[in-house]
């Protein structure tokens, strides 16, 4: 071959003997002696097959986004609708029940749209509050309530044992409290009986949070992809409960970002159970915020 010339990337499947295919993506290079002629080339074979993965996951996330987008703006426009028509203008009780649902469903809007900010954050490597304190007591006492009104609503037992004196952490107040909310929420709605309970406790200098269910479970093989972006077991996909595969993936980030980790163990069918460390704010924050 003489002179230069470009050699294009291009992508195709690579099969292999047990006639599996792999997505490859080749590039190439030529490689000149010096006197204007090319006799070698260089290809680099490169595997996409994780590449594709993301991609998949990422398409199943828009998928989902717009579902969940698409529900609950249905149900407010309906409800919103039967209320202008006067529907409910002489029944105060059906007027109290559609506009709880309105306001429930508003929430659920709500919740995305922070998940959606809170994401593109992470995302752009945007960590909030790493010089701030958070009391985890008064953290516990925003999220517990609500969450055991939840759990009694489905008959499940709710059980808390929270350490009074807890010393603060370092990290935002909202991002903590992000974090216990998901965990706690996530173990009321993958039981659809039986018990949750929490517990956090001072352990030398880390706050030791678990959090335990004895619901569906996870199984064996999806543990280790469970705080990837967008993904979601297929336990949860069968069983129809809602989500976008990102609250356990923004846990992990957001633990990290403050020097925490967060660890789980889980038998399929018989429960679940994360343990979150999170070290306790150093002297120099505490003297900082004293000054």
């Amino acid at each position: 071959m003489e002179g230069e010339q470009d050699f294009p990337q291009f992508a195709c499947d690579v099969r292999q003997g047990n006639n599996d295919s792999v997505p490859v993506l080749i590039s190439g290079a030529t490689i000149d002696q010096g006197k204007g002629e090319v006799d070698e080339l260089i290809f680099v074979f490169s595997d996409l097959r994780q590449v594709r993965e993301v991609e998949r996951m990422r398409d199943d996330f828009f998928h989902n986004i717009v579902h969940e987008l698409r529900t609950p703006l249905a149900t407010i426009l309906m409800y919103a609708r039967l209320l202008r028509e006067g529907k409910a203008i002489n029944d105060p009780p059906k007027a109290n029940r559609f506009l709880g649902v309105i306001e429930r469903e508003s929430d659920r809007l709500q919740k995305m749209v922070r998940q959606m900010l809170q994401l593109a954050k992470l995302e752009a490597g945007i960590i909030e509050g790493k010089d701030e304190l958070a009391s985890l007591n008064s953290v516990f006492e925003q999220v517990l309530p609500p969450l055991a009104d939840r759990a009694s609503q489905k008959g499940i037992a709710f059980e808390y044992n929270i350490q009074p004196d807890l010393p603060p952490v370092s990290g935002s107040v909202e991002n903590i409290y992000m974090i216990i909310k998901n965990l706690i929420e996530n173990a009321v709605i993958f039981t659809p009986s039986g018990s949750v309970t929490v517990d956090a406790q001072l352990d030398q200098d880390v706050v030791k949070i678990n959090v335990t269910d004895e619901g569906i479970g996870i199984p064996k093989e999806a543990i280790p992809n469970l705080f990837r972006r967008f993904y979601r077991a297929q336990t949860a996909v069968e069983r129809g409960i809602a989500g976008t595969g990102l609250g356990l993936y923004m846990v992990k980030e957001g633990l990290e970002s403050y020097g925490g980790s967060i660890e789980v163990e889980s038998q399929e069918g018989k429960g679940t159970k994360f343990t979150v460390l999170l070290p306790i704010a150093s002297t120099q924050l505490l003297q900082e915020h004293t000054d």
